[in-house]
């Protein structure tokens, strides 16, 4: 009764089932609407490139820069992030110019409000790549491991709303048919990474550069071994990627309480 004396007669005026909507809310019986604080009503999603021309990370099996997989991706999710209309898009050095990690991780850290996702693709330790010849050119791999992985960082700020967005992520790539890979939490050198949850492949990665200190919800994401033969073919499918950038924006819209 306290709660309906307390409002103004405009409002009481609206009916009692109005009313009642309004009381139960106020007493917490019934859930509140999403808060758009961390995303806002038209989130900006910022997409890393990870690496550069000049700096480009891994080499498939076949001889290809890792960088080559991820600026294509990301252009990707760009285009088809766009053409949904919810979201405000950035691709962090879209000019593909030489910048060093510092100078990317740094302008992650002046980011205020968003969230990020790093794109990479990802290879093992030297003791486990064996040689072949493909093309005439002898080229290292591995077929020992397969998957994607998640990372983030526990000295981040924005940790724990990190690992919400992380965890989004993870049940849309599993639904969609994807796999982890654990081997980055194996106890050799180079690896020995923090294992948050398994099932969906999600590492804490402390001081990883690009994450270490963002403010926004950020993660790193491995989208598959490009030194394993049999998946390097399949991440250069447009059915995969397809599948990827889908699962991918389910699990943004589901972080950000979209639909």
């Amino acid at each position: 009764m306290a709660v309906f004396l307390a409002l103004p007669f405009s409002v009481l005026r609206r009916g009692v089932k109005d009313c009642m909507f309004l009381a139960m809310l106020f007493a917490g019986a019934m859930p509140v609407l999403a808060d758009y604080s961390i995303c806002g009503e038209k989130p900006t999603i910022y997409l890393d490139i990870g690496h550069t021309a000049k700096m480009p990370g891994a080499k498939s099996a076949r001889g290809k820069p890792e960088y080559l997989f991820n600026d294509r991706l990301v252009r990707e999710i760009s285009t088809s992030l766009k053409k949904e209309r919810k979201f405000d898009v950035k691709i962090i050095n879209s000019s593909g110019k030489n910048i060093s990690l510092k100078q990317r991780s740094k302008s992650v850290r002046a980011i205020e409000t968003g969230i990020l996702a790093s794109i990479h693709h990802d290879s093992v330790q030297r003791k486990y790549l064996k040689n072949w010849t493909v093309q005439g050119k002898k080229r290292r791999y591995s077929d020992r491991f397969q998957g994607y992985s998640l990372f983030i960082s526990g000295s981040a700020p924005s940790f724990k709303e990190s690992r919400k967005l992380a965890e989004s992520l993870g049940a849309q790539l599993k639904q969609a048919g994807m796999h982890p890979s654990l081997h980055h939490a194996e106890a050799i050198p180079g690896e020995g990474r923090p294992l948050l949850d398994a099932s969906i492949g999600l590492y804490n990665f402390y001081r990883l550069a690009i994450l270490k200190k963002t403010r926004i919800p950020a993660v790193l994401i491995e989208v598959g071994i490009i030194v394993d033969r049999s998946e390097e073919l399949m991440l250069e499918t447009p059915r995969f990627r397809k599948t990827f950038i889908e699962a991918f924006t389910r699990g943004v819209n589901s972080y950000c309480g979209l639909h």
